[in-house]
């Protein structure tokens, strides 16, 4: 019987083993991203971004199966509240802030943000404190970071206006439907500049915060799976090969 006993401790511990590595194998999880150039878009008939590219090198590094082709691209607003939901979801590119701290597990950091009050130059607008942002309309992604601080800093109801997609507050900035637009600095430069704005004749008129990107994990995924993520991610900037990624969208 004793020879049983060991069997069965054996066969336990190959489950167990192969447990272990089902949960650490990140590719499994299912991949959520938005239009934020230039960390995450669409490009052609797949994603695309410095959020891509660096998640892909991870997988590589991790010898997991993952292609861009796993990653989807949807509204803001509907991918953040899937992730909430869960079961195994990553959305990306997610600010880390202390009101999301509990909502989800984390990886990261993918790079550096600030957000900013973005408005055209002869605009004649004048803000040099919190207190001021309530006298103008200010764009927003529903959902976003941008939109939470407008919130937090007590601007009302009235002046912010929800848009599901970025290029459509690009739009009314630059057609003058919108006075200020709360979001990532860089990210919305690029998007005036995409819907055929002049950058030139646009500036940022306050800073919101500035803070970092992450891959944001719903709460179910096993804890070893986001570890794992980490340590590939800690790899590749180790390796030289994040920063070849970041010069690619300079």
């Amino acid at each position: 019987m004793k020879w049983i006993s060991k069997l069965s401790l054996i066969i336990g511990f190959c489950f167990g083993m192969m447990g272990v590595s089902q949960a650490s194998d990140f590719s499994k999880l299912d991949y959520l991203t938005e239009e934020f150039p230039p960390y995450n878009f669409k490009e052609g008939n797949q994603a695309g971004g410095i959020a891509v590219d660096l998640l892909m090198a991870m997988a590589k590094q991790a010898n997991v199966p993952l292609t861009k082709g796993d990653v989807r691209v949807y509204s803001w607003a509907r991918a953040y509240d899937m992730t909430l939901k869960g079961p195994n979801k990553v959305l990306f590119s997610t600010t880390r802030a202390a009101k999301r701290e509990d909502l989800f597990k984390w990886a990261g950091p993918i790079a550096s943000l600030r957000v900013t009050l973005i408005g055209k130059k002869d605009a004649g607008i004048e803000i040099n404190s919190a207190d001021q942002m309530k006298n103008y309309k200010i764009g927003v992604v529903n959902e976003d970071y941008g939109e939470q601080l407008l919130r937090d800093a007590g601007v009302p109801e009235k002046q912010i206006d929800q848009l599901t997609k970025p290029d459509q507050i690009a739009k009314k900035l630059i057609s003058g439907r919108l006075q200020l637009w709360a979001y990532d600095e860089i990210t919305a430069f690029m998007l005036i500049k995409r819907n055929g704005g002049d950058t030139s004749q646009f500036k940022s008129y306050y800073v919101l915060n500035e803070g970092q990107l992450y891959y944001a994990l719903s709460k179910d995924v096993d804890d070893s799976t986001v570890a794992s993520m980490q340590k590939a991610l800690d790899a590749v900037k180790a390796s030289g090969e994040y920063d070849k990624i970041l010069s690619k969208y300079k």
